[in-house]
């Protein structure tokens, strides 16, 4: 009864926590690529449904898993700590839904329908006072009591402070994907059809829910059209963008004194910021020639044109661009009437635009006032040297992972760190793998996620999940000999420093992720690749087949050794693992094997001639140079 109840419990918290970041994570990519695909709402919901099948199945097995830790472990601090974080990753979760404010990057921002519907995420008190002073006279609620706790919560919370700021409240409990909800979208349809007041209608994030009854609104309503009325146009004129402000499709960032970058607005967002031409002309970095891109480029000069907002196409390779189109975008840009502001498609500083992120930094240096002259006095201390724009708080801004990432992110990327060390170790202790093996084996894994992290997350998520898998490290190395991820990961022939030779490693790979990331931009995932399969195939290839053996540098005066075999697995397999990256991040696939065969040769010949121990860092840095400077 005891393993039962301790099971419902580990399931209770592994499931709230995980539950939350899938809804965030794939059911939200989904969901929104459905919607792009023009997906019906009847599909929409079966895949959903599907999604959160897998989900129960998935934290069903991880929660046995857990529960089993727990009961076999023979340490104090095992069985007392994985209820312990379990609980804290739990309430920090629960914390981060009853906090709506720390959810607003999530949302869509507000978007009327008709004059007398206004759709948006869970508004604050003070949200719904101003609301009052525009003649809102109520609001409607979509969140469920079923979603326990923080739902429930927040519908107290929201109906008090309805009451207090003089609104009508209504309460239309809604869980699509869930139920048919008829009655719910009953009462809907009887708030359209009395034609009398002006609500506020919102779920928790004013997505899916809201979306549902937007729809269902616009249908009872034929003549009902996304609009900003008259009445309300001097407040919408008041959204302004700022950097930092995140969008669907990815952040603005503000380059200069009313210059912004962005990406392709979605209708809410083109409604909310651009068309009442608050940010003066719009700029279009889409591509005329590129036929995917055409439907996108005329569909927003015609909404333009309705609204007289000036509009310009100055096309800009995504991936494959010289730096003279670059420098001649940029002079363009720096030379038009501001406020203006430039997009490209997606997340303009994101991994898979390297184009905008470049022209970003032209455009700053461009915007840029020129450094104040002072006198020097020759017998005076030397001036300081100035600060590069890659250790700017631009680049800590975005490697510092933000707290709803910590909250939703960090629990999944902890398990899954664990199990690799978990798969590692019982190779080792369970089947007696050898240890250049099995350390390969974690190795490859880390790298591998690393870099899927990158070109899918940014920098912030490799930031946290390198954070994470340092503890699950660490936390090996004090358990120390014995000890089953200890031992996968430390060789026999590293005796007697074989700690030593875990630690140092993990350190040069720390330092080679931050240097590449600040000298090679998004670039660096070519580097993770290149280590994590080259380098991880060598060393297993070198004790197998290694006949052509080398001495290389090392410390502490552990010998070491690699082989010609080893290298040419780094030449080989690392060469194509760059291809795959390259090819994945948008590159032409001539143009991705011709640098993928650059990145192998080098990444082969420094990890030959590296230190022992430090070739993590080398080979980084020198697969994201090669991939850099022959691609950007």
């Amino acid at each position: 009864m005891k393993r039962l109840l301790l099971f419902a419990w580990l399931w209770l918290l592994t499931g709230f926590t995980s539950g939350s970041a899938t809804l965030l994570g794939p059911l939200r990519w989904i969901t929104e690529h459905g919607r792009a695909e023009g997906w019906s709402e009847g599909y929409e919901s079966g895949v959903a449904r599907l999604v959160m099948a897998l989900f129960v199945i998935v934290s069903f097995a991880v929660a046995l898993w857990l529960t089993r830790c727990v009961l076999r472990s023979g340490a104090r601090h095992v069985r007392l700590g994985i209820p312990a974080i379990l609980l804290l990753c739990a309430g920090s979760t629960l914390w981060l839904w009853l906090t709506p404010e720390l959810m607003a990057g999530e949302s869509e921002g507000d978007t009327t329908v008709a004059g007398s519907f206004t759709f948006g995420p869970y508004p604050s008190e003070e949200r719904l006072r101003e609301l009052k002073s525009r003649g809102f006279t109520g609001v409607v609620s979509l969140l469920h009591p079923a979603v326990v706790p923080f739902e429930l919560k927040l519908i107290g919370d929201g109906r008090k402070a309805a009451e207090r700021a003089g609104l009508e409240y209504v309460h239309v409990p809604l869980l699509p994907w869930v139920g048919d909800n008829r009655e719910s979208l009953g009462r809907i349809e009887g708030l359209v059809a009395r034609e009398q007041g002006k609500f506020y209608v919102h779920c928790y994030l004013g997505k899916d829910r809201v979306r549902l009854v937007k729809n269902l609104v616009t249908r009872l309503d034929p003549d009902a059209a996304l609009a900003v009325p008259d009445r309300l146009a001097k407040h919408e004129r008041r959204r302004r963008l700022k950097d930092g402000l995140r969008w669907e499709r990815g952040a603005v960032a503000q380059l200069g004194d009313g210059l912004y970058l962005t990406p392709y607005p979605t209708d809410d967002e083109m409604m909310s910021y651009l068309l009442p031409g608050t940010h003066g002309g719009i700029v279009s970095l889409l591509d005329p020639s590129n036929p995917e891109d055409v439907p996108w480029i005329e569909r927003e000069r015609m909404l333009l044109e309705q609204y007289r907002v000036p509009f310009t196409s100055i096309p800009l390779p995504p991936v494959e661009f010289t730096a003279e189109q670059l420098e001649q975008v940029a002079r363009r840009i720096a030379g038009m009437q501001r406020p203006l502001v430039v997009h490209a498609f997606l997340d303009p500083l994101g991994p898979r635009s390297p184009a905008t992120a470049r022209l970003a930094e032209l455009l700053s240096a461009m915007d840029a006032p020129p450094p104040p002259v002072a006198s020097v006095d020759p017998e005076s201390e030397p001036a300081t040297e100035s600060v590069s724009p890659a250790a700017e708080p631009g680049f800590l801004r975005r490697a510092m992972p933000d707290p709803r990432s910590v909250v939703l992110l960090g629990p999944p990327l902890l398990l899954f760190a664990c199990l690799a060390a978990a798969f590692a170790g019982w190779l080792r202790k369970g089947r007696g793998v050898r240890a250049p093996y099995t350390r390969k084996i974690f190795h490859f894994v880390i790298f591998t996620a690393a870099g899927t992290l990158q070109l899918v997350a940014g920098l912030s998520a490799v930031v946290l999940f390198g954070g994470l898998v340092s503890a699950v490290v660490l936390y090996a190395v004090l358990r120390g000999d014995g000890y089953g991820h200890y031992e996968a990961m430390a060789r026999p022939t590293d005796a007697p420093r074989r700690s030593l030779f875990i630690l140092l490693p993990l350190a040069t790979t720390a330092v080679g992720g931050v240097l590449a990331n600040l000298l090679f931009g998004v670039f660096a995932f070519v580097g993770y690749l290149v280590v994590g399969w080259g380098d991880a195939i060598a060393e297993p290839v070198g004790t197998a087949w290694g006949r052509h053996r080398y001495r290389v540098p090392s410390i502490a005066g552990v010998a070491a050794t690699r082989s010609l075999e080893g290298s040419f697995a780094v030449f080989a397999v690392g060469g194509a693992a760059a291809f795959i990256g390259l090819s994945l991040y948008g590159t032409s696939l001539p143009l991705a094997a011709g640098i993928a065969l650059a990145c192998g040769v080098v990444g082969s010949l420094v990890e030959a001639i590296s230190n022992h121990g430090l070739d993590n860092l080398t080979v980084q840095l020198a697969a994201s140079g090669v991939a850099f400077y022959l691609l950007a």
